[in-house]
């Protein structure tokens, strides 16, 4: 069965994905439900409990995301790490550099985040809005009480769930598995790594963190591109994850509160501009990082040593 469909097509691929992301949330829903029933807990409601709705979270991260990528990556490549790019990160400069990175990007971050909450759809599409921005409110309120429970326990449990388990799964199926199957050997690596932003962003259902969200996803395809690791974008995942709990933790707004955005609803047009130069420069030192990176994780060859050449008579 090991690497049964290596030679597949990518929308061959894609399909037998589906169909094991569809299999593996209903085997995940099956054993809830036997929990349920032998625990006498209930997890229907999501918002109804701490405790339940981090296992809401854990079985949706497992099921959903994890089993089906380990799985499809067994089964399309006889070397299933090599496909899910899980390889050592030897070079320290590597993890400094992706940390300068997600620094430099939140300028821009914030600002798409703030464009994006002014726009709005046109009128035959504004059921979708509507729908996308009730789920904003719904995530936000979801996160809002998780953050609620003080003390250690509870942080270190919305640590584990938020940032770490969503950061490893999401990267897992998104970069690790769905963007080499989109990507492959000989695709534009480049067109790969947005349309699986894209996806990843829509699979999200909000709509005013649509375009920051997407930004994001394309950070994180790029740092898998140029680092050559899934432990990279993994660890950039879990950063941004973790200062979003952090800022919640403490009182300050985060992505997750009602589509909010960190500057608020007053942002002057000197607010603007500001925003705009702060994420030009952010961009700019971005671009030298990651030249950086590409040079430390792919060192260019040795060029070859010609032989010495023979005195002249």
């Amino acid at each position: 069965m090991k690497g049964i469909f290596e030679s597949r097509s990518a929308g061959v691929k894609i399909l037998i994905l589906l169909l094991l992301v569809v299999v593996s949330v209903c085997v995940g829903s099956i054993c809830l439900t036997i929990f349920s029933a032998i625990s006498g807990v209930e997890f229907g409601d999501l918002a109804s409990d701490f405790y339940q709705t981090h296992a809401n979270f854990l079985v949706s991260d497992i099921f959903t995301f994890i089993a089906p990528a380990l799985v499809m990556a067994y089964l399309c490549s006889r070397q299933p790490r090599n496909f899910l790019s899980i390889r050592k990160v030897t070079d320290f400069r590597i993890i400094l550099l992706s940390i300068v990175m997600f620094v430099l990007i939140i300028p821009t971050i914030n600002l798409t985040e703030y464009l994006n909450s002014r726009v709005h759809l046109p009128e035959f599409m504004a059921p979708i809005e509507d729908y996308m921005k009730q789920n904003d409110k719904d995530v936000g309120e979801i996160i809002q009480n998780l953050i609620s429970e003080k003390g250690v326990i509870p942080l270190i449990i919305n640590f584990f769930t938020i940032a770490v388990m969503a950061g490893l799964s999401e990267e897992l199926f998104f970069r690790g598995i769905l963007l080499s199957i989109i990507g492959g050997k000989k695709r534009n690596q480049h067109a790969a790594i947005w349309i699986v932003a894209l996806i990843f962003s829509a699979i999200h259902l909000q709509f005013d963190g649509f375009v920051p969200r997407m930004l994001l996803g394309a950070f994180l395809g790029y740092l898998l591109l140029w680092g050559r690791s899934i432990l990279i974008p993994m660890f950039a995942h879990f950063l941004n994850n973790a200062m979003n709990v952090v800022f919640l933790y403490c009182g300050f707004p985060g992505d997750s509160s009602e589509g909010a955005t960190l500057m608020g609803e007053e942002v002057t047009s000197t607010d603007l501009w500001t925003m705009g130069l702060s994420a030009s420069a952010g961009l700019i030192l971005f671009y030298f990082c990651a030249k950086a990176m590409k040079r430390i994780a792919s060192p260019p060859l040795p060029s070859p040593q010609l032989p010495p050449s023979s005195p002249l008579p």
